[in-house]
């Protein structure tokens, strides 16, 4: 077990140190799926105390924040707007790309001297947004359009909403979820292919992509599918044995507090937010294993935001906390809180040596990686 050290509050608005003490909790109980489930969910160590009554001071304060790990604390590296609301966050090598919805706004921050350069304005509700290499792509959703580049180029208009996408790594596809159906497209083509359909009613929401493997959550039904790209003709995900569903793989069923946005893949294994929990389980395994790799602390309603990269995972949950655990097939994984009471925080990224995430009040912070 891996417990941080004593933090000291570190303001987001101009507030002073206030020193606190240490606690431990634990988060839900596992949620079943389709697979195999793992018993007890991992314990969650913070790294100062936070009550409700201090919580609620801070953000009607407009600010605190508190570091965990000894001399590792936030510090603010860039403040768009004034109060634009959510953002969301890509990370390259050498940038960090981030969306502003309510000012159509794409920009691009140099992970340098922090210096913002616009990508893109006037954009029709700019959302969801991804790097490969170094180009950016992001979705507007009053358009349902997927974008590329620094001088913008749609790359595909779908007639109804685009829910989620992704891009492979070569950087040479896109994907994305419409309807009850996913779709390819081959980047300097103009014709998308259906790959897959949900047959019991589900929505596709976000997506991710791992060689021929494509992941996603399902509004509706709250599922968690995974389809396998290439194999004849569209992929069907059903539960009902009428149906060929060689190619889809259902890991999780009818998960009551799924987060639709988000998912990712990490070397074949697909991580979700299920509630107060981050899940795992190994694609196409003729054995799998689901587990809870992460937790909110106690009293957070939900895991808001994640990312894997480091082997481990990072996220946020609804307490403004941005939480890490390693990625070890052990039930009695930790969770460590590395700040607390980060006014909302809504997207997060991380590289070797920092994490990332953007607030409600339009900021993005960081802090070193444990």
């Amino acid at each position: 077990m891996t417990t941080p050290g004593a933090g000291a509050r570190v303001s987001q608005g101009g507030g002073s140190s206030i020193p606190s003490a240490g606690r431990e909790s634990t988060g839900g109980a596992a949620t079943t799926g389709g697979a195999a489930t793992t018993g007890g969910a991992p314990a969650t160590t913070r790294g100062g105390a936070g009550n409700a009554g201090t919580r609620a001071a801070n953000a009607d304060a407009g600010a605190a924040g508190e570091a965990g790990a000894g001399e590792r604390a936030p510090s603010l590296v860039a403040h768009p707007a004034g109060n634009c609301g959510k953002l969301r966050l890509a990370l390259s090598s050498s940038a960090l790309y981030y969306t502003v919805a309510s000012m159509g706004i794409v920009a691009r921050l140099s992970l340098t001297d922090f210096g913002s350069t616009p990508v893109a304005f006037e954009q029709a509700v700019p959302t969801l947004i991804q790097v490969r290499g170094d180009t950016v792509f992001w979705l507007t959703e009053a358009d349902n359009t997927i974008h590329r580049g620094n001088d913008p180029t749609p790359v595909v208009t779908a007639a109804a909403p685009i829910h989620g996408f992704t891009v492979d790594e070569a950087g040479k596809n896109v994907y994305y979820s419409s309807g009850g159906s996913l779709y390819g497209l081959a980047l300097g083509t103009s014709s998308s292919v259906e790959l897959a359909t949900e047959s019991e009613g589900g929505l596709p929401q976000g997506l991710a992509v791992y060689k021929s493997w494509l992941a996603y959550p399902t509004d509706i039904t709250g599922d968690v599918d995974v389809v396998q790209l290439g194999v004849g003709g569209p992929a069907v995900c059903a539960h009902d044995a009428t149906f060929d569903t060689s190619k889809c793989e259902r890991i999780e069923r009818s998960q009551g507090l799924l987060d639709f946005e988000q998912v990712a893949f990490d070397a074949g294994r697909v991580y979700w937010i299920n509630g107060q929990q981050i899940r795992a389980s190994y694609a196409f395994d003729p054995s799998p294993i689901v587990r809870t790799v992460a937790n909110a602390n106690d009293e957070a309603l939900a895991i808001t935001a994640f990312t894997v990269a480091n082997n481990a995972v990072y996220a946020t949950d609804t307490l403004g906390d941005i939480l890490s655990a390693q990625l070890v097939d052990n039930p009695d994984t930790v969770t460590v809180t590395l700040a607390q009471d980060q006014a909302h925080p809504s997207s997060i990224v991380a590289n070797a040596t920092h994490v990332y995430w953007a607030n409600d009040r339009c900021q993005i912070w960081r802090i070193p990686v444990p």
